[in-house]
């Protein structure tokens, strides 16, 4: 397939991925001109956080570039709080807690 595509100047394949049970994709490269950049770029260094149900992401060092994400910003659904898994809802106070811990 990949000579095939190759021969029709094609320069990426997109596939399903057989690993991933939502039916998520992979990218197949075929030209290395992806790689290729005509003039040299500058790495950034980014810290990444998972807290409060967001994932941030912030750049290192001199920049103040930040980005902030939550589940719906990849098309999945908010994941359930570990208090909603365990059968209380989001929010309870600590007495709830306690009575979780007795289960």
């Amino acid at each position: 397939m990949a000579t095939v595509a190759r021969r029709a100047l094609t320069q990426m394949i997109r596939t399903m991925s057989v690993k991933d049970p939502d039916g998520g994709c992979n990218v197949v490269i075929l030209d290395p001109a992806a790689f290729d950049e005509r003039t040299p770029m500058p790495g950034k260094t980014w810290h990444v956080r998972f807290e409060s149900g967001k994932l941030s992401v912030l750049a290192a060092l001199t920049s103040n570039e930040r980005y902030a994400f939550s589940a719906a910003s990849f098309g999945i659904a908010e994941p359930a709080t570990p208090l909603e898994e365990a059968g209380t809802p989001a929010g309870a106070g600590p007495t709830a807690l306690s009575e979780i811990a007795k289960r």
